[in-house]
């Protein structure tokens, strides 16, 4: 199937300025997409390497070692879960990737 989990950046406009929040995307290898907020973002959309799904290391980020290992841990949890899903032969939706990152929040939750 060759489903697919990365990041990227998307800017919102603020009272304070831009944003630019991270984003998990989840690729069911068909060419549809299931993007989601993961709660963090950066100063600068150049701030961010998304071809390494990490914040660069520039003093404008100070929180990017916290921001990075979330980031890790997520990518790798959410490709685990789709690898499952495909060696089971479900092919990843809106609703599995949902699943999916419910069950992420959970698990922190718990330790």
């Amino acid at each position: 199937m060759g489903a697919k989990v990365s990041f990227s950046t998307r800017t919102y406009a603020t009272s304070k300025g831009k944003m630019h929040k991270i984003r998990i995307n989840f690729s069911d290898g068909g060419g549809n997409y299931f993007r989601f907020l993961t709660g963090k973002s950066v100063k600068k959309a150049s701030n961010f390497d998304k071809v390494n799904g990490k914040v660069r290391e520039v003093s404008a980020e100070p929180n990017r070692v916290l921001i990075n290992d979330y980031l890790r841990k997520l990518k790798a949890y959410c490709e685990d879960e789709v690898q499952q899903y495909e060696l089971d032969n479900i092919t990843i939706t809106s609703e599995i990737a949902k699943k999916i990152l419910l069950s992420y929040s959970d698990s922190n939750q718990r330790e």
